[in-house]
């Protein structure tokens, strides 16, 4: 059995918990025009009114899974910001206000388990989405598919309506098949 985790790290989960009382100012960076609302290219910067600043970063990595099959996921990581916000030459980053403060954070990791044959040969998981609960309801960072490398931006009440549906099957035929599941946890 091999597991593949591709979850916040404790650290940055501990950063993420941090966040609760500080007042997020916007959420910055570049904006992809392709789709409806609020999407941006690979990372979200999170600028809070003490004059902090945290990037979260969606990233392709190449995962190794069984039977020495290779998949290119999007993977999530949080930090410090460092540097500029990329933008092709003649771009502009997007500046989305928020003005509100956090009551509490949660981070929303995916889980899928791969068998083949019957067998579970395999674990995969990730960290699909960050979500602030704010006075007037939820701001959700949100990955969206597996295999995806920009981030959703969005507002409203209900945490699994903003959130991206990955229960579709990722592994199936040949005699593979695969169980969804997602787990938010309040920090």
């Amino acid at each position: 059995m091999d597991n593949v985790s591709h979850t916040l790290e404790t650290e940055e989960r501990a950063l993420a918990a941090s966040f609760a009382g500080k007042k997020v100012v916007r959420i910055e960076g570049y904006r992809l025009d392709v789709f409806e609302g609020y999407v941006l290219h690979q990372i979200a910067r999170i600028v809070f009114s003490n004059g902090s600043s945290f990037d979260l970063r969606n990233r392709f990595e190449t995962l190794q899974l069984p039977d020495g099959l290779a998949e290119d996921a999007g993977t999530l990581s949080l930090g410090p910001s460092k540097g500029d916000i990329w933008h092709p030459e003649g771009g502009a980053i997007t500046k989305i206000s928020v003005g509100e403060t956090v009551q509490r954070v949660a981070i929303v990791d995916d889980e899928d388990r791969i068998s083949r044959n019957g067998r579970f040969v395999a674990m995969i998981s990730f960290t699909q989405a960050i979500a602030f609960e704010l006075e007037s309801g939820l701001l959700v960072l949100d990955k969206g598919e597996w295999t995806d490398d920009f981030m959703f931006v969005r507002r409203g009440d209900d945490l699994d309506a903003l959130l991206t549906d990955c229960s579709e099957p990722w592994a199936e035929g040949d005699g593979w098949s695969d169980s969804y599941q997602r787990r938010a946890t309040w920090l």
